[in-house]
């Protein structure tokens, strides 16, 4: 087995020392347009495409070289086991991944770290980590698709999405998904390293992680395939809900203008000042609360997730960045290199020794307007020229901070997840105090974030849209109108539910019925960029969370119901045992309608080679071989 290991190793040795000195080379030409310690959209590209790639090609390729007839023959027949030839194969090439992918990472933030004052704190290295352990998952993965006997097994490359992780999650959580995804692919790599591949599918295990790993893409083609069954004919006929304006449903109501949206809201109400609401709409202006979500910011997020939080004097020569380690603010002057200070919640510092526990930051912030920070309950100012950190506002227990700072109509405007919340934006940006605001506005439904928070103003207030696709439950779209006069009274002009679907509740809530137990579980335990839009965060998150209607119920029933039908057929047509038959079933009640495809691709092979020798041995072709043989006699 060493003998082996180091044969393979040797094999691309050359190779791994020319990447990784091309590796060094684009971590120089990056430095030189972005510092190397800061986060920019290319970087984060590069750092995640890197292990994804360098692993399925690695993977590919060397998997694709031993698999040649010849050396195939020659590397299985050693005198060592099978399972033992793949482990040694795996560990050599797992060096190479670590060598080209992470070791240059490695080398370039140990030289900053160990030569400079920039902040490289235990995250960065964690980091690097995390992309050894993808480039593990993307490796393991390749070579599993490759080998297996089912072609469509090259759907589970999709999975990576999950493992790469595009929310903030804690370094716990993020462990234990890579050691998961690394023990699952390695898993399905290693059955798969046979010399006799076409008996893997009657290892029900093997089966059973190759059926998991497909799902992802299979839900992603069973979507898609809504717009030829769907989409595309009705388009064709003309009868496409788009076509249809009249129709009172939440996606017309959102594709209006907004000042139409809003007086079709207004003449719903009671209230005695509509109509001259209604008039100042037409002419007003209309203010989005920011799309962007705070991604709750935490201490110790991976460098490829967590933006850089840096605030810049205004000579543009002293750099103020937070270090998640020690959980303040340092400051560095660029040229010289020399650090200036140090900066936590109670001011500015020359030592760290001067900064008590109590004077470091409890949550991770994000900058706004170069003065604002901004974390889950608190707002601080940044004054530079006096050298002071003001607390601007400080939300109560329980609440935190769901959007960043925004400023509209000379208010400033932040939304937490109970409440929206306007102060004066003069008293905001130059009062040196800690404010109250001039308006604080409950949430409708208690939800804690909404798909759209729009404001107006008007001449006596401002009004203030909710909207949502999940307002009252799950699927069930609503919106409510609030006025805030500038007094501080809050009427609510008007709280509407829409009662008619755009589609029918199956193309709706698809991803959800196609697979309610599975994806909708993944989705909520590991966040990536396979969530689906449509889908909620909390409160409706999970399925047990959701109030289903009778006919979202029924077509979930009726899709767990096809794949338990599609299921019977299969084990007929494959002659399986009652026991793996009845295990199957079971599995169907949660895997729905994407595990039965996964399970019909995987055995795609088998039942052609069925349908084939069926095909031969009936009657009318040994009828028709029997003919062509007596034309040659």
């Amino acid at each position: 087995m060493k003998l082996l290991f180091l044969t393979e190793w040797r094999r691309y040795q050359r190779l791994a020392g020319l990447l990784v000195l091309l590796h060094l080379f684009l971590w120089t030409i990056m430095s030189n347009f972005v510092p190397t310690m800061m986060m920019h959209p290319m970087k984060q590209l590069f750092l995640l495409a890197l292990p994804c790639v360098g692993g399925i090609a690695f993977g590919l390729i060397s998997m694709g070289l031993h698999r040649r007839k010849n050396h195939w023959t020659f590397l299985v027949h050693r005198p060592v086991s099978i399972a033992r030839i793949h482990l040694a194969i795996s560990l050599a090439n797992i060096c190479f991944l670590f060598c080209v992918v992470c070791l240059p990472i490695l080398l370039v933030f140990g030289f900053v770290d160990l030569s400079s004052n920039q902040v490289v704190d235990i995250r960065h290295y964690l980091t690097v980590l995390h992309l050894f352990a993808l480039a593990i998952c993307s490796y393991f993965f390749a070579s599993y698709a490759l080998l297996s006997p089912a072609k469509a097994s090259f759907m589970a490359l999709w999975t990576l999405l999950l493992v790469q992780g595009g929310v903030s999650l804690p370094l716990w959580q993020i462990a234990i998904i890579d050691m998961s995804f690394i023990a699952l692919s390695f898993y399905l790599a290693h059955k798969s390293f046979q010399i006799n591949t076409d008996s893997l599918l009657k290892n029900k295990g093997f089966v059973l992680a190759s059926v998991l790993v497909l799902q992802p893409f299979v839900l992603i083609i069973l979507m898609a395939a809504s717009g030829l069954y769907y989409h595309l004919p009705l388009a064709v006929m003309g009868d496409h809900p788009n076509n249809n304006e009249s129709l009172n449903s939440y996606q017309n109501f959102i594709s209006k203008d907004r000042d139409q949206s809003f007086q079709q809201l207004v003449s719903l109400s009671d209230h005695p000042d509509k109509q001259t609401l209604y008039r100042q709409l037409s002419l007003s202006e209309f203010q989005f609360i920011s799309y962007k979500s705070l991604a709750s910011p935490r201490f110790q997020q991976l460098f490829t997730v967590a933006k850089d939080v840096i605030l810049v004097e205004a000579n543009q020569e002293i750099q103020w960045v937070l270090s998640h380690d020690k959980r303040v603010f340092i400051g560095r002057h660029n040229k010289t290199d020399n650090i200036v200070g140090y900066m936590g919640t109670t001011g500015f510092y020359d030592t760290l020794e001067q900064l008590t526990e109590s004077d470091k930051f409890e949550q991770a912030v994000i900058v706004t307007d170069n003065q604002f920070l901004q974390s889950g309950r608190q707002i601080y100012q940044v004054n530079f020229a006096d050298r002071k950190l003001v607390l601007k506002h400080q939300l109560p227990a329980g609440e935190y901070y769901t959007k960043p700072i925004k400023n509209m109509f000379e208010r400033t405007v932040i939304q937490s997840n109970k409440a929206t919340y306007l102060f004066e934006q003069v008293d905001f940006y130059f009062a040196s105090k800690q404010l109250t605001p001039q308006h604080r506005v409950t949430h409708p439904n208690n939800l804690p974030s909404y798909q759209e928070v729009i404001l107006s103003e008007m001449q006596d207030g401002f009004l203030i849209r909710y909207l949502d696709p999940h307002f009252y439950g799950y699927l069930q779209p609503g919106a409510q109108l609030k006025y805030v006069h500038h007094d501080g009274e809050i009427d609510t002009l008007v709280s509407y539910a829409f009662t008619e679907s755009h589609v029918p509740t199956v193309i709706a809530g698809q991803t959800f019925v196609m697979s309610p137990f599975v994806m909708n579980i993944v989705n909520g335990l590991v966040p990536s960029q396979l969530f689906f839009a449509n889908e909620p965060y909390h409160p409706y998150q999970y399925v047990w969370q959701r109030e289903l209607s009778l006919s979202l119920l029924l077509w979930i029933i009726a899709g767990v119901l096809t794949a338990i039908l599609g299921t019977l057929v299969l084990a007929k047509y494959l002659a399986w045992s009652k026991q793996t038959c009845m295990f199957w079933l079971g599995l169907m009640l949660i895997f729905s309608l994407p595990g039965f495809i996964a399970l019909l691709f995987l055995y795609s092979l088998p039942l052609f080679r069925l349908w084939r020798t069926n095909r031969n041995n009936s009657p009318k072709a040994r009828l028709n071989t029997s003919f062509k043989e007596q034309r040659y006699v």
